[in-house]
């Protein structure tokens, strides 16, 4: 990384992805130098933005995608739909009101839009990604929830694997 011109790399954009905190340093420090901020966000084609976004004026901290984005209701909720916010608890990330950015349906076939995305928790838009809240209000990613192994009772997902891995 060293050998290549990044006089011109001002920020580093991730969106969607669990991190490790080994990669996030390894980017941080060696390809931007402890310099350079990563912008970690998430969203969806779906939603026409994102929900969740860093807030560079309150500094990133490491694998974190910050907190709601402007004028976007989210929260983190168990399997019962009790939101586990705050707790330390991984949950599903849903949003608690749309927005206009949102798509109204799926072409030619609005059931299945309201069946992937309305009918899990009553009256919140599904997300499909497992999120946590620590007690500071910093939100992470833990992957894909619909993306998931079963093994002897416990949900483990591809971004769990990959971390015991690397």
């Amino acid at each position: 990384v060293a050998a290549h011109d990044r006089s011109s790399l001002r920020a580093f954009g991730s969106t969607g992805e669990p991190w490790t905190t080994d990669a996030w340093w390894w980017l941080f420090d060696v390809a931007g130098d402890g310099t350079r901020p990563i912008v970690n966000l998430s969203g969806g084609t779906e939603v026409g933005a994102c929900l969740l976004s860093v807030n560079l004026l309150a500094g990133c901290v490491p694998c974190s995608v910050g907190g709601p984005a402007l004028g976007v209701a989210v929260d983190v909720v168990d399997d019962d739909g009790r939101s586990v916010r705050g707790t330390g608890r991984v949950g599903e990330l849903v949003v608690d009101a749309p927005w206009p950015g949102m798509t109204r349906g799926v072409w030619g076939d609005p059931q299945r839009y309201l069946d992937t995305y309305w009918s899990r928790f009553a009256g919140r838009w599904w997300h499909g990604d497992f999120a946590e809240v620590d007690d500071d209000g910093r939100w992470f990613l833990h992957g894909r929830s619909d993306d998931t192994l079963n093994v002897a009772g416990k949900r483990i997902g591809p971004a769990e694997i990959e971390s015991a891995v690397l």
